[in-house]
């Protein structure tokens, strides 16, 4: 069996009596306690709520989703911009439109 992890701090864990940089899980960068990104999500669930919705394709887009990607396709300056709600998700994405399966 593996050793436990053990959190330190924001950024470190302990793993077999050694403090490592920790660079797994989710939210490696601590974006979730960054000040700004606090601030955006209070203003987003201020403006918009918060949702539990499921997919897109079930539940419809919100006006921020089509926002974000026509923002996000106009910075790299591509024609689109598709925003998918995981790695593994972006994976399937970009391994489908590469063979062309796509809609």
């Amino acid at each position: 069996m593996p050793d436990a992890i053990e959190p330190v701090d924001l950024t470190h864990v302990r793993v077999g009596g050694r403090q490592l940089v920790y660079f797994g899980g989710c939210d490696y960068y601590r974006l979730s306690l960054h000040p700004g990104m606090i601030r955006a999500h209070n203003q987003a669930a201020d403006k918009d709520g918060l949702s539990i919705a499921a997919s897109r394709m079930t539940t419809g887009n919100h006006p921020a989703h089509i926002k974000l990607e026509d923002t996000l396709a106009n910075f790299f300056g591509a024609a689109t911009a598709t925003v998918v709600s995981s790695g593994y998700l972006t994976n399937l994405a970009v391994g489908h439109s590469v063979r062309g399966r796509y809609d």
